[in-house]
């Protein structure tokens, strides 16, 4: 749209407050995109939800059925830009190196642990294995399963906990070439026995 459009639709539209409330998404998107903030390229855009993700970290909480089920509260991360409006949405869906930033969370199950990793993309990652966080059963196998199949980028691992987390490092069975930073903490080392497969 050219500026003297933008203009022009702007001076005919004296009502925004009209346009917001209307169930007409269209007319909300118009009324967006005539915003200053929507001229920002994807790049300059992109470093808001980047410059969030490394202050703050999203709140969540878990209600525990037959599933566990983990929601986010709103209000209480970086996840709330993708929520501002279309531009900011597809700016940090589009950015790989903002879903890496952090730890991958896949203490809040395996459907958010997948997202990050599918949009992370291939930037480097770091992954943090607590039972505490998967109790009362200890780490899934399908944590293990996705550890395996990113540990070729993971930059960072940090596993911790009794002699059922050591053995999750069992059998991984290949090279880490990112791997800079290693921190293996096992609180009941007697019940450890060696494993060569590590």
């Amino acid at each position: 749209m050219a500026q003297n459009d933008i203009a022009a639709e702007s001076a005919v539209n004296k009502s925004p407050i009209a346009l917001v409330e209307a169930p007409d998404w269209a007319a909300r998107a118009r009324l967006n995109a005539l915003q200053p903030v929507s001229r920002l390229p994807a790049e300059v855009l992109s470093l808001i939800p980047l410059t969030c993700a490394l202050e703050t970290r999203p709140t969540w909480f878990t209600r525990r059925h037959a599933q566990r089920t983990v929601f986010r509260k709103p209000g209480s991360g970086w996840l709330d830009v993708t929520q501002v409006c279309r531009a900011w949405r597809d700016a940090a869906l589009g950015y790989p190196g903002l879903w890496s930033c952090a730890d991958i969370p896949l203490h809040l199950g395996q459907k958010w642990a997948r997202t990050f990793l599918t949009r992370s993309g291939v930037t480097p990652v770091t992954i943090t294995l607590h039972p505490s966080d998967f109790e009362p059963f200890g780490i899934p196998e399908w944590a293990q399963n996705l550890l395996r199949a990113h540990l070729h980028r993971t930059t960072k691992l940090s596993v911790s906990g009794e002699a059922s987390s050591y053995r999750a490092l069992e059998n991984l069975g290949q090279e880490v070439p990112r791997l800079t930073s290693i921190v293996l903490t096992f609180v009941d080392s007697h019940a450890l026995s060696p494993l060569s497969n590590v």
